[in-house]
């Protein structure tokens, strides 16, 4: 759907918002269940995996087997 610029750039940034988000998220569920709030940190994950599962299953679009432009 996107030119191979825009693609390979929005999975540098994805990246390394997963690194960053690796590096908070021990810090935060330890502090919640430090706090002895351990139900609230499931949740917070649950509502995470949740809102990610969504976003995959309501992309519009499919490119499997598609040819993608290499060009803007």
């Amino acid at each position: 759907v996107y030119p191979t610029e825009i693609r390979t750039s929005a999975v540098g940034i994805a990246s390394a918002i997963g690194k960053i988000g690796g590096m908070v998220c021990p810090l935060v569920a330890v502090g919640l269940v430090d706090a002895c709030q351990q139900t609230y940190a499931l949740i917070m994950f649950q509502v995470i995996i949740l809102v990610s599962a969504l976003s995959v299953w309501f992309s519009p679009f499919e490119t499997n087997g598609m040819n993608l432009s290499e060009t803007l």
